[in-house]
């Protein structure tokens, strides 16, 4: 039971469009039953409703679809109200809503729900025992999904917990096993040599349905209308490499019984010259950064290099035995062990290839000074994503600062300020804050911009860097093809209704999206990332490449969305776009990103980049 905004009526289902594939007839049958009922309950008190308009049934993290995934029927009632309406709102056509109207209804609704299901209670049980037999009868060509781990195995430990939490059957590879398999996001089968430890879910099981939705690499809907994200696949969101494959579960696996936890440790032993965390591994930035609070002296790789034999990429994290405490390896091995990491003992400075570890290539790591503007202009929610990522995730203190106090703030306390996303960064940042950014980063702060903050941030809006947004081009910039396809739009636009331009609007935003990007893995944000991954883009304006700043990610030219829906037009004005611009200002720099690398801390595979510019992003303090 919710309230949306106080001069609507009220909603029930049936749902909206789209209505996810993997969910059976039943539950549309369902909730016709109950809208049918609950528009009788309201009619005989005379109180207006709609159904079907605004509330889909798509992606399964809703708190009706989820439920609906388990073979219950969800349903979401939403009455006119919220907070601003308090005891009474006085409406547009000038009735009053009070809140004794608004508890009416919902009770209404309520008790004709409970009266529907105990009116038709044998019907509801035969479907809810249906809904699990039929999903091991539902056709597909796709048995098993396949996810690789061995990169990251604590990354999957905790993608396989999750899976266990709701009630899925996960099994894991207990030997090296060759599959004919497909990659997520190509179209060739090719005989694949998976090793132990792969994660591996059938899709021949009771929750077929809830797992299907969850893992599969590409969502489908016939409709274009999403109330929320159109894109969510697990495996991909986490960076764990994935794969479908038509066989069935191989006599190599075992099932899991409970969430597996990997135990971490240290390689050869005591070591005589220094500690080397390999940077692949989403953990070995918290073991880093737990060792930087106990006092530890930590250096990083800039480049790689190969010692014993062994190739390590750049950002591994080095801890030379003759700087530190003699606590070192105790400590060490305890937070590798805590984090499910690998370190390895390093014996020698001399490498076989590469850079030595003495070199001045292996920088000092700084524990930075981190704030986290909040307030208006921030949303929330994306305030709580970074809050939670530092405070739960990594354990790292931070300062929480009104952005209206930006201005006047003691930012040189500072090393680092996120930005997150807002509705109104553009007006937030006044001249006086502007001048007390750009002072304080000259000196050598980092600031960082995500989203619609990045966008304040250019130079066309606060002049803070030199970054521009793509619809920044001037006209004497663009090509004939971009004027001659703009020209198009507007003559097209021109001849529509007012119905058929809100369609098109509604067709040309990108809801929440899979895309495809390119790493600058020399550069430090993007250490120990792949040189491709995937990302979450939302409707955000992109950004324009300029030559006084730095690409680290862009979107890919080759692809566009790899799941969910963009148009084509939108997908092609993506393409090639800059996804984190660098952007030197004197001794600092600022960094743009133009989605958020944390959303809903569901995509923990690019959150890896705002962990790593925090990191790696303030220069080593000068004692």
């Amino acid at each position: 039971l919710h309230e949306m905004g106080a001069f609507s009526s009220y909603f029930f289902f049936p749902a909206a469009a789209p209505f996810h594939e993997a969910l059976p007839a039943d539950a549309v049958k369902w909730g016709a039953i109950y809208g049918a009922a609950n528009a009788s309950a309201l009619d005989r008190i005379g109180a207006p409703y709609y159904v079907g308009e605004n509330f889909d049934m798509f992606y399964p993290g809703y708190g009706d679809s989820w439920p609906t995934f388990n073979g219950a029927i969800g349903m979401t009632y939403e009455q006119a109200g919220s907070g601003r309406a308090g005891l009474a709102i006085r409406r547009p056509d000038g009735t009053l809503l009070t809140l004794g109207d608004r508890i009416r209804n919902h009770f209404a609704t309520s008790f004709s729900t409970l009266e529907t299901t105990v009116r038709r209670k044998q019907e509801r049980l035969r479907d809810y025992a249906a809904f699990w037999k039929s999903a091991l009868d539902v056709p597909g060509t796709t048995r098993t999904i396949l996810i690789r781990t061995d990169r990251d195995r604590s990354l999957g430990d905790r993608l396989a917990g999750i899976l266990l939490q709701n009630g899925i059957e996960v099994h894991r590879l207990t030997s090296p096993t060759t599959l004919a398999a497909r990659p997520y996001y190509t179209a060739r089968t090719e005989r694949t040599t998976f090793p132990e430890g792969t994660i591996v879910v059938s899709l021949s099981q009771p929750q077929r349905r809830l797992a299907t939705a969850l893992l599969e690499p590409k969502t489908s809907a016939r409709d274009t209308f999403f109330y929320d994200i159109s894109a969510w696949s697990l495996p991909v969101a986490y960076g764990l490499p994935a794969y479908e494959s038509a066989a069935p579960l191989p006599s190599s696996s075992v099932l899991l019984t409970e969430p597996p936890a990997t135990e971490g440790h240290v390689t050869g032993g005591m070591a005589d010259v220094a500690y080397l965390i390999p940077w692949e591994t989403r953990n070995a930035s918290k073991v880093v950064w737990h060792l930087l609070l106990k006092g530890y002296v930590v250096h990083a790789a800039t480049r790689g290099f190969t010692l014993n034999g062994r190739t390590y990429g750049a950002g591994t994290a080095v801890l030379f035995k003759g700087l530190n405490r003699p606590e070192l390896h105790a400590d060490l091995a305890m937070e590798v062990g805590i984090q499910g990491v690998e370190a390895v003992a390093a014996n020698t400075g001399l490498s076989e290839k590469g850079i030595a570890l003495g070199s001045d290539r292996v920088v000092p790591l700084r524990t930075p000074s981190i704030a986290l503007a909040t307030d208006e202009p921030t949303n929330p929610s994306d305030v709580g994503e970074v809050w939670h990522l530092l405070e739960r995730e990594y354990g790292v203190p931070f300062t929480m600062l009104r952005a209206e106090d930006l201005g006047r703030a003691q930012l040189s306390k500072y090393d680092v300020l996120v930005l997150p996303d807002g509705r109104a960064w553009r007006t937030a940042l006044d001249s006086v804050s502007i001048a007390a950014l750009r002072f304080w980063v000259s000196a050598g702060g980092v600031l960082i911009g995500i989203e619609d903050a990045a966008r304040a941030l250019t130079k066309t809006s606060s002049g803070l860097t030199a970054g521009l947004l793509l619809q920044d081009t001037k006209e004497d910039e663009k090509s004939k093809e971009e004027k001659d396809r703009e020209k198009s739009l507007r003559e097209r636009r021109s001849s529509l209704t007012r119905f058929e331009k809100e369609e098109s609007d509604r067709r040309e935003r990108i809801p929440g999206t899979i895309f495809k990007v390119v790493v600058d893995t020399t550069h430090a944000v993007g250490f120990g990332i792949p040189g491709t991954t995937y990302v979450f883009k939302g409707n955000g304006a992109p950004f324009k490449a300029v030559d006084q700043g730095h690409v680290v990610v862009r979107f890919s030219s080759d692809s566009t969305e790899v799941s969910g829906y963009s148009s084509p037009t939108r997908s092609r004005e993506v393409a090639g776009t800059p996804y984190i611009q660098e952007f030197a200002v004197g001794r600092g720099k600022v960094f743009l990103f133009a989605e958020s690398p944390t959303f809903r801390l569901l995509w923990l595979g690019p959150s890896r980049f705002l962990v790593n510019a925090l990191l790696f992003g303030p220069p080593p303090r000068t004692y």
